[in-house]
């Protein structure tokens, strides 16, 4: 088996991201319909384990819902028989390890939601556990791995013979004794998965030897919670060693629910272990030893009453100051903190705080609404998301606002690991390093992949990792605190507008039609407009890829950034930033008077076109700059020169489009 192989002349095998116990998943290409599938093979054996996989196929097919994985098609090719279902890269939740309650709570009640269908079609899952359990990087639940289920007309259960179906860990009491498996043992390994989820141990103890937790398992030997709060009464319930006294999964779903109102939020940062995420894959397709990737994680949210005065909304984008939410006072504490109110886009600022030989970076970001309602604060309250800090390099807290708008603070340590900047939207756009005193700071495309490098030797110690987590949450916090203060003052401080500046522009409205049609299968219809417009991102609706249009501003741009290249620009003057020497200046209207420095990064293109230099709050010069970034799968013999190809044939007209840098009065 090998990548390239074409199954069923449609489905083009391209990586295997996982291996079970009946079969093993590949991502692949649907080459009819121009999406990734993921693809799954019985593994070689005996005919029992095809006509598994074909009854996996029948269960999956009686159940369309959200929250359980989706199947496409059953497909023979060549003797071997094969699903391909929705691929989607995800985390399980077995890779967080301990979860405060409100958010075991959040996902328990998505767990639930998926076991309601399933048994309303009839099916038994008979293996609920974290490792089948996947957080998808829109903030959903999905549930996965249904090759030991069983529906009605499936022949017959499994277990016999002395064998249990399912995991000693998380199976039920009557299971374990040899009975079959009903909706109420479903029920009873949810509260197991929670449990571990919450304690970090099975309910039947620490044990690592299955015949031992099976044991404790038939006898009933079910632990105490000791860390679940208001939700052990819940745990209790749907761990009740009689079948017959626990909830249905309907009203497991409530219990969870009005037990704890949290909700999951998926929340873009970096991974926290480089060395062991980089390049894996989770695919929701039910291989519990696959091993995620994706850096989406479950957030703490705590809501209460706005203050005095809080305002029901940023009032006009374009010109809400973000500093206005920022100050080096309340972060002074921690070490000499001072304001850096021009890096990155128009919708950030920055303290940096020199504490202890390190530096942190205390960013506050304005972020546009998401486009489901649900992600608004609801009922006029402020809610406060608060992730659990990743990897000793970052903390987040999201503010958000009674109109949907929000406000992102992350504490992150630049001079240890690469920072990953987040794009206008909320989600993770790529790696941000920029020059300032000494450490150079690389600016990034709001397109990369997150990955990240591991620390040259860096202490990755526990103890360490904890103070650092620590600390960076404390300045945080301390930046919330100073933020929510800010917001009770009233309608956010506004900043006059400069002419010229790209604070005025709108980013969807540098492409039009005729361009987006070089780019393959955007989705001209359905835009995702960033806050105030300063950042527009075009998906493609045929393939993994995207472009994106947004506007930053850096220190300086040198060859660091890529390769200076003439745009066919007309009506552009003399490139700003520029010194032009003994060089005649560039009148406007020349074409070609625009440069942009392209750079490959990853699996993405940026061609960066500086726009105007003007000056921060201490007269250091800034340049503005236009970024267009094309990242993903673009096809071609050269993906990589393809991609770049298209950045810069897209910079020139969205070039075009941007205001006069120097408007005359």
């Amino acid at each position: 088996m090998r990548a390239g192989r074409l199954i069923a002349g449609r489905y083009r095998l391209q990586e295997q991201v996982g291996r079970g116990g009946n079969g093993m998943v590949w991502r692949a290409l649907d080459e009819e319909l121009g999406r990734v599938v993921a693809v799954k093979r019985a593994l070689p054996g005996d005919d029992a384990r095809a006509a598994l996989l074909r009854r996996e196929a029948r269960i999956l097919a009686r159940t369309n819902h959200p929250n359980v994985v989706t199947l496409y098609d059953l497909v023979a090719d060549g003797g071997e028989w094969w699903l391909a279902m929705e691929y989607v890269p995800a985390r399980s939740l077995a890779a967080y390890g301990r979860l405060p309650p409100e958010q075991a709570a959040a996902v328990g009640a998505q767990i639930a939601r998926a076991l309601r269908a399933v048994h309303a079609a009839g099916v038994l899952h008979r293996d609920v556990k974290p490792g089948n359990v996947l957080l998808t990087e829109e903030g959903n639940v999905k549930l996965g791995d249904f090759g030991v289920s069983r529906s009605p007309d499936s022949g017959g259960t499994l277990t016999g013979g002395g064998v249990v179906i399912g995991t000693p860990a998380f199976v039920a009491p009557e299971v374990a004794r040899g009975q079959g498996c009903t909706a109420a043992s479903d029920v009873f390994s949810l509260g197991a998965t929670l449990y571990t989820a919450i304690e970090g141990e099975s309910p039947y103890g620490p044990s690592h030897r299955p015949v031992v937790l099976l044991y404790r398992a038939s006898k009933g030997q079910i632990g105490v919670p000791s860390r679940a709060g208001r939700l052990a009464p819940v745990l209790a319930a749907l761990m009740h060693p009689d079948p017959a006294a626990r909830p249905t999964a309907a009203q497991a779903e409530r219990m969870l629910l009005e037990a704890v109102h949290a909700e999951l939020r998926p929340f873009p940062e970096p991974p926290a272990d480089p060395l062991r995420w980089r390049r894996l894959a989770m695919v929701a397709v039910g291989v519990a030893a696959a091993v995620a990737a994706t850096t989406w994680v479950v957030a703490r949210v705590h809501r209460h009453p706005p203050p005095a005065g809080f305002p029901a909304a940023v009032g006009d984008p374009r010109t809400a100051d973000p500093c206005a939410l920022a100050g080096p006072g309340p972060l002074s504490r921690f070490g000499r903190a001072g304001l850096e109110p021009r890096l990155g886009g128009f919708n950030r600022c920055d303290v940096i705080v020199r504490t202890g030989g390190a530096e942190v970076d205390v960013r506050v970001e304005l972020l546009a609404p998401r486009a489901s309602p649900h992600r608004a604060s609801p009922g006029g309250t402020l809610s406060v998301i608060r992730p659990p800090a990743d990897g000793a390099t970052a903390c987040a807290r999201t503010l958000l606002l009674t109109d949907g708008h929000r406000v992102r603070i992350t504490a992150s340590t630049p001079g240890d690991t690469e920072g990953h900047e987040t794009g206008q939207n909320g989600e993770r756009t790529g790696d941000r390093r920029a020059e300032r005193g000494g450490e150079r700071r690389t600016a990034g495309d709001g397109t990369g992949d997150g990955r990240q490098e591991a620390e040259p030797g860096g202490d990755r110690s526990g103890h360490r990792s904890a103070e650092r987590d620590f600390e960076l949450c404390a300045m945080a916090d301390a930046a919330v605190d100073a933020a929510v203060g800010a917001l009770a003052q009233g309608e956010l401080q506004r900043r006059a507008p400069e002419p010229g500046s790209l604070a005025q522009a709108d980013a969807c409205a540098l492409l039009r039609a005729a361009d987006l049609a070089r780019f393959p299968g955007a989705d001209t219809l359905h835009p995702e407009r960033g806050f105030a417009g300063w950042q527009c991102r075009w998906p493609s609706v045929t393939r993994r890829a995207s472009l994106l249009v947004r506007f930053d501003r850096e220190e300086r741009l040198t060859a660091a950034h890529g390769r200076r290249t003439p745009l066919a620009v007309p009506g552009a003057g003399r490139e700003p930033g520029r010194t032009a020497g003994r060089e005649p200046g560039r009148t406007a209207g020349r074409v070609g008077a625009r440069v942009a420095y392209v750079r490959g990064e990853g699996d993405a293109c940026l061609a960066r076109v500086p726009h105007r230099r003007t000056l921060d709050g201490d007269g250091r010069p800034v340049v503005e700059l236009l970024t267009v970034a094309v990242s993903g799968e673009v096809g071609g013999l050269d993906p990589s020169g393809r991609r770049c190809l298209l950045a810069t044939a897209l910079a020139a007209p969205a070039a075009a489009r941007l205001p006069d840098p120097t408007p005359r009065p």
